[in-house]
């Protein structure tokens, strides 16, 4: 959260499992809005319920890199930032493993 204020992102992305990673990030009460995405339907309509949360679902990807593009595709084609401008990206290197966040990207749209 303190990263997307420094550099003023309008977005936090991330990528969660079981909703853990959104609500933690969420209890700091970031100005930047929260994109989780979920492979679970279950778990998106969890995260409809947490502060500042924005939850979309994606499709399960095995190689981190094409999560991340289906993330920002998904960003992009819903209109939740504006081209140009930098988010943070938040994800795990494996797909399929609860608590394993460990990657913090700025990337931009």
């Amino acid at each position: 959260a303190a990263l997307a204020f420094r550099i003023g992102a309008p977005i936090i992305a991330l990528g969660s499992i079981t909703g853990q990673t959104a609500r933690m990030i969420s209890s700091f009460r970031p100005q930047s809005t929260i994109i989780a995405a979920a492979h679970d339907v279950g778990v998106q309509n969890q995260l409809a319920l947490v502060w500042g949360v924005v939850p979309i679902l994606v499709l399960k990807q095995q190689n981190p890199d094409q999560f991340q593009d289906g993330v920002l595709s998904q960003i992009k084609k819903n209109n939740l930032a504006e081209p140009g401008s930098n988010i943070i990206f938040v994800a795990g290197r494996v797909s399929d493993t609860s608590a394993s966040t460990d990657t913090v990207k700025v990337v931009s749209i």
